[in-house]
């Protein structure tokens, strides 16, 4: 259900707003969304099926495989340094799924470190994981969200917000007001589409292609 924004500054129905500022159909926003999707996609199939276990082990290479071994022997409360580490994507869904099913011991490393990464791939990675971790920690960051020094981390967290949270509206409009004229704009606006529903439909769409395109 579509929520109502509301704020002083705002002389213009939710409608129009959107009208005015849509989101570009090639932006990075976008693609971020849809890693986000894919990866929870991928990690339901990675509890349910050995098929896609075996198949994926199959075709690693010698090195990836050593990779894979490392993330197997890691100590929970380490793996959040392989987000920064990790060399071979092919190697990201085992460490997802070492995270989600360690993470009172692996999150609370990854959320400090999102909150003073300034690189971006891993700023990338860590989103995707907040997004298939539990709720609480999605709630923890946007506590602490004021503490996020990178601009470029800030802006990405805006998507997450929007797709995870209620009541963030007033929160993503501001950011987007304040970055308006900067590069940053497009992660809380991107949220503020989430936050609508208005991304449901695109999403599903680019999801039935992607398994078309890899069938």
């Amino acid at each position: 259900m579509e929520k109502q924004m509301e704020d002083q500054d705002l002389d213009q129905s939710e409608e129009q707003f959107f009208e005015e500022n849509p989101l570009p159909e090639d932006c990075e926003a976008r693609r971020i969304i849809l890693s986000m999707v894919s990866l929870s996609g991928v990690m339901t199939l990675r509890r349910q099926s050995m098929d896609l276990i075996e198949r994926v082990e199959g075709e690693l290479t010698e090195e990836m495989k050593k990779e894979r071994e490392e993330i197997c022997a890691m100590p929970p409360e380490k793996l959040g340094d392989m987000l920064r580490k990790l060399r071979y994507r092919e190697n990201l869904v085992e460490l997802s799924f070492r995270i989600t099913e360690n993470q009172e011991q692996a999150m609370p490393l990854i959320l400090r470190r999102y909150l003073t990464s300034g690189y971006e791939n891993y700023i990338n990675r860590t989103i995707d994981i907040f997004y298939i971790a539990d709720l609480i920690y999605t709630e923890e960051l946007f506590r602490l969200v004021d503490q996020i020094r990178n601009p470029i981390a800030r802006s990405r967290a805006c998507i997450l917000f929007g797709m995870r949270l209620n009541d963030v509206n007033e929160f993503l409009f501001e950011e987007y007001q304040k970055n308006m004229y900067t590069d940053f704009a497009e992660g809380p606006l991107a949220g503020l589409h989430c936050w609508t529903g208005r991304l449901n439909d695109w999403v599903k769409m680019r999801m039935s292609q992607i398994v078309q395109e890899n069938n």
